[in-house]
């Protein structure tokens, strides 16, 4: 009956964490029952994380990059001279210089996920390690 519910359980975390890249839930939980939540955990950390990629991909609304014109308060393009709303003057404003890119910290997904993996692997081995110790 332990077993049963370590089985369960276990696979429910795959299934969140599925969730959590962006996966369906149900099914990856539905893998995790039918084959094993260790077989199931490794096959989704060698998955692309969709949920990252669906964030960076997402497209910024019309009005990114744009400034107010003081006149109107309607959107224009920060290179524009005058207004073509209202007519209004405008003072044009610079383009801003690309930032350069400093290194992220931290790991990288892929990192994470083969730590997140190397972590349940370890505990599944420490908790066999010790039902053998204990009732074997």
């Amino acid at each position: 009956m332990g077993f049963a519910l370590f089985w369960f359980f276990a696979s429910l975390v795959v299934a969140v964490w599925a969730s959590n890249r962006g996966r369906s839930g149900f099914a990856w939980w539905l893998l995790s029952m039918l084959l094993s939540p260790l077989l199931g955990a490794l096959f989704l950390a060698v998955q692309p994380n969709l949920a990252a990629q669906r964030q960076a991909a997402a497209v910024p609304d019309g009005d990114a990059g744009r400034v107010r014109c003081p006149a109107c308060a309607e959107w224009v393009l920060p290179q524009a001279i005058k207004c073509k709303h209202c007519g209004g003057e405008l003072v044009p404003q610079p383009l801003a210089a690309p930032v350069a890119e400093r290194p992220a910290e931290g790991l990288e997904p892929d990192q994470q996920n083969v730590l997140l993996v190397a972590g349940f692997l370890l505990a599944v081995v420490l908790v066999v390690v010790w039902v053998v110790k204990r009732f074997g």
